[in-house]
């Protein structure tokens, strides 16, 4: 379900696609995992946000190396376009270099009572 993360955004994100931060996109059950590579960078280093422009709701992830990586780890900066109103949690963790951003979806299905 790509459209879930509506797009990557390349135009802010161009920095970024020509360096290291790849990422993998997965739906099962419910939720939707963004798998970003982010070597070089703890958890506490990494910051993930919302913020609505417009019509639209982004997720931002962020992330300032520490100072004795910092010249060969550029900092992290990425932006998703998300539907919010389908977002139910937001959780991520770093493991192994990875950072796992797991999405919980709301179920949206009407409660619509049917006579047949």
């Amino acid at each position: 379900m790509l459209n879930y993360f509506y797009w990557f955004d390349k135009e802010f994100n161009l920095e970024s696609c020509s360096k290291r931060y790849s990422y993998k996109h997965v739906t099962k059950d419910n939720k939707e995992i963004l798998a970003v590579n982010c070597a070089g960078f703890s958890k506490e280093d990494i910051q993930l946000t919302t913020e609505s422009i417009g019509d639209k709701d982004y997720l931002y992830i962020t992330g300032t190396p520490k100072e004795d990586v910092k010249d060969f780890i550029e900092p992290l900066k990425l932006r998703f376009e998300i539907k919010s109103n389908l977002v139910e949690t937001v959780e991520g963790d770093v493991k192994d270099g990875m950072l796992y951003i797991t999405i919980t979806r709301k179920n949206n299905k009407p409660k619509i009572n049917i006579k047949f």
